[in-house]
């Protein structure tokens, strides 16, 4: 019974050994530790039982040498109990595929070759299949990256200034996708320097009214001279400077009138040669006429039509207008019922009103100051059904009284209007060639 207790004890004692190493970190336990840890007998009943001393982390604990019990030491690591898992061997790192590598980029191609003589800002160019981008260094200096296209192309435009005389550039070119990097594509190429190009003109063909301010394009830094004639007697000349946004802008003095005015404009800046003259016509022209009776919109019963068509022009200015005109439509404007009159001193021009149906209706007007001819107004108005005014009371005429001045009623206090409604007729004929004009330079600008 003492021995029972006994083995009881040390059994106790070499758990505890072998936790309290377990917690110093001494030992990891695996999956061969899975098996009880018997301690060893002491040599006699008063001996108090020692811990087992701590075996390594691939052996199992060593059992007491007079304990039958006890299997034989072997320095095989024991086997792992029936239905345990094998364990995984620690340390040892999963294969991981190779990668494949990328494709070999071919040199780029350009459009250039060793000796070539080409001008500033000429367009370099060539291809990089399967590339991203090609890096452009020249005569060693840091490269400058151009993005490739997907159909393989790139582009970009050479120096715009070379020292005097020219100079030779040593051009590398390299593919490049990711981290493939092709071999270098080397030209040796002469650059000399290019005329400046031509300025542009930005200012519309057609201006209304009159024209104070020119505009246009250029080279961030170069000067543009501008000249104008044209109907003036004397040419108008001015300079700009083109801003770093590469527009300039110049503010003429006396504005520009009716008429067509040439205005011719050449670059120059220093160290270079200026550009070719280029020259271009402005078109300054008349607001279209107003049509004020019947007003845009105007609603008007059949029987309280207006006398007149009434409106303002330039003064002096040739002033036609037609009824009912189409101008999208393809209407023969020698066929159509024009009438013309010449707008005042203040700007008023009339015309007789032609009797129109109930329904909607426009009236088409343009003028002309000299050759110059504006564009068309249209004004919209809508004819109603007749209204019946009530009934007006009048005092008797005595008899014998046959009105002012004791003349009879001839109709004579129309002829005004009907002179001018003949003097519009008399004019149709030439009416239809102003509208013809318009049309054909509308169709032409």
């Amino acid at each position: 019974m003492q021995e029972n207790t006994r083995n009881i004890s040390a059994r106790v004692g070499a758990v505890s050994a072998v936790a309290l190493l377990a917690v110093s970190g001494a030992f990891i336990a695996g999956p061969a530790m899975a098996a009880e840890v018997t301690p060893s007998p002491g040599p006699s009943e008063t001996t108090t039982p020692s811990p087992t001393p701590a075996p390594s982390v691939s052996s199992t604990a060593t059992p007491d040498p007079t304990d039958t019990a006890a299997p034989t030491p072997t320095d095989t690591a024991a086997p792992a109990p029936t239905g345990t898992a094998a364990p995984t061997p620690t340390g040892t790192a999963s294969p991981t595929p190779t990668e494949t590598a990328p494709a070999v980029l071919a040199p780029p191609t350009t459009n250039l070759a060793d000796g070539d003589v080409i001008k500033t800002s000429h367009l370099i160019k060539g291809t990089a299949p399967g590339a991203t981008s090609v890096e452009l260094s020249v005569n060693g200096a840091e490269p400058q990256t151009i993005p490739v296209a997907e159909d393989g192309t790139w582009s970009v435009f050479a120096p715009t200034f070379v020292a005097t005389g020219g100079e030779t550039l040593t051009l590398s070119i390299v593919a490049v996708n990711g981290d493939t990097r092709s071999a270098a594509t080397i030209v040796v190429v002469t650059l000399e320097d290019a005329p400046l190009p031509a300025p542009t003109l930005t200012t519309p063909f057609r201006v209304v009214d009159t024209l104070k301010v020119l505009t246009g394009n250029g080279v961030p830094g170069a000067t543009v001279t501008i000249t104008i004639g044209g109907d003036e007697a004397t040419p108008v000349t001015g300079t700009a400077t083109v801003g770093e946004n590469g527009s300039w802008e110049l503010t003429l003095e006396t504005p520009l009138g009716y008429g067509a005015h040439n205005v011719a404009l050449v670059q120059s800046q220093e160290g270079k040669d200026s550009s070719e003259e280029i020259s271009s016509v402005i078109l300054v022209a008349p607001a279209a006429p107003v049509v004020t009776t019947p007003g845009e919109g105007a609603e008007i019963p059949v029987n309280k039509l207006p006398a007149a068509i009434t409106g303002t022009a330039v003064p002096g200015a040739d002033v036609e207008l037609v009824v009912d005109f189409d101008l999208d439509g393809e209407a023969d404007v020698d066929e159509l019922a024009i009438q013309a009159t010449v707008a005042d001193a203040s700007g008023n021009w009339s015309v007789p009103m032609n009797p129109v149906a109930e329904g909607a209706h426009n009236i088409v007007a343009i003028q002309a100051v000299g050759d110059v001819v504006s564009d068309f107004s249209d004004t919209g108005f809508t004819v109603t059904a007749a209204v019946v005014d009530p009934p007006v009371t009048v005092n008797p005429v005595p008899v014998g009284n046959p009105g002012a001045g004791g003349l009879p009623d001839t109709g004579a206090a129309n002829l005004g209007l009907l002179a001018g409604g003949g003097a519009a007729l008399l004019t149709a004929g030439g009416a239809a060639l102003l509208f013809n004009r318009r049309r054909n330079m509308a169709s032409e600008s």
